[in-house]
């Protein structure tokens, strides 16, 4: 069974705790580099992704050069970013490639309500220079 069944089947929850039990790596990466949270919280199986979190899954890994918090604002959701966020407030100080800041990510994406919200949260928008 893929990854992908498991967190879109609305048994999920049932089969994610059987993995569990028999102790699968929670963190462990696809060759894409997404983890089981990663992708839980892609599909917004919410269910999963709190069960993923009571039982270690790392909120700090990450894809490529982005955190979870840089992930989700260049792909322009802002709801799992708001999640994240509220999960792990310390990955919205966080720079990736080149020295990117979530609000640089915001920006290059042309989403005016994230880079609102990412400063409303303290990032500086100064940074950006």
């Amino acid at each position: 069974m893929r990854r992908r069944n498991l967190f879109t089947m609305p048994s999920g929850l049932i089969i994610f705790r059987f993995f569990v039990a028999l102790g699968v790596d929670l963190n462990q990466k696809t060759k894409y580099e997404v983890t089981p949270l990663n992708f839980a919280l892609i599909v917004q199986n919410m269910p999963v992704v709190e069960e993923l979190l009571k039982h270690g899954a790392d909120l700090k890994a990450r894809r490529g050069d982005k955190n979870l918090l840089h992930y989700f604002v260049s792909q322009n959701r802002l709801d799992i970013a708001k999640f994240v966020h509220a999960k792990d407030k310390s990955l919205i100080g966080e720079r990736g490639e080149k020295g990117r800041t979530a609000l640089h990510l915001a920006a290059m994406h042309s989403d005016a309500k994230t880079c609102s919200w990412l400063i409303e949260q303290g990032v500086d928008p100064l940074a950006l220079i």
